[in-house]
């Protein structure tokens, strides 16, 4: 795993599920497994609703004004899922048929709309989303490339929550991803997209 001051939390999900410092409590639930990906081992979902990683412990999103989130994915099925999800927080990688959303929401947003939209299809594809809570900075890359960049309209603190982050699910085991997640990671960093391709090539950004 990759080293640099700005990561959260980082998890090469390579036949385990710690994160590189082991510092997060972490169960693997259901039918998940391990199987190949693009470095090393990945998390394999099936569609059953209690297939998921919980991770808990992590720090409280309220706690950074830039949060971002990137990972290998490999779409082997239709329907909906959750690659990411922090119940109440809102920050959410989901996916709907082709369509991966990035959703990170703040205090002053009760309509959970500050989200965009990227492609996803099948087979393995990087993704990355950022947002920056004061200024309602919003972008999203998809295999490098720089695909969303827009502004939400409401600005302010990301929500705030203790809660578990959940991999593979939602948090209430009712969006069961179908497909594999890999070399997945959380920043307090505002990505650059040569950020991003370094990131997704298994290099720390600058």
């Amino acid at each position: 795993m990759i080293s640099h001051p700005k990561l959260l939390g980082g998890w090469t999900l390579n036949g385990h599920p710690e994160d590189f410092r082991d510092e997060y409590s972490m169960n693997v639930l259901g039918n998940t497994t391990w199987n190949s990906g693009i470095f090393g081992q990945a998390a394999e979902f099936t569609s059953n609703d209690d297939d998921e990683i919980e991770i808990t412990g992590f720090p409280n999103f309220n706690d950074y004004d830039v949060l971002a989130f990137t990972a290998w994915m490999e779409r082997t099925g239709e329907g909906t899922g959750r690659l990411f999800e922090r119940s109440g927080a809102r920050n959410v990688f989901s996916l709907t048929s082709s369509s991966l959303t990035v959703n990170m929401r703040t205090t002053n947003d009760t309509s959970n709309s500050e989200s965009g939209s990227i492609t996803a299809p099948l087979g393995w594809n990087h993704y990355a989303g950022m947002g920056i809570a004061s200024t309602g900075l919003r972008r999203g890359w998809h295999n490098g490339n720089l695909v969303l960049d827009t502004t939400a309209t409401h600005t302010g603190d990301f929500f705030s929550t203790t809660v578990k982050l959940t991999l593979g699910n939602r948090t209430f085991q009712t969006q069961s991803f179908t497909g594999r997640i890999d070399w997945f990671q959380i920043w307090n960093k505002e990505l650059t997209t040569a950020d991003v391709r370094r990131i997704m090539m298994g290099m720390p950004p600058t």
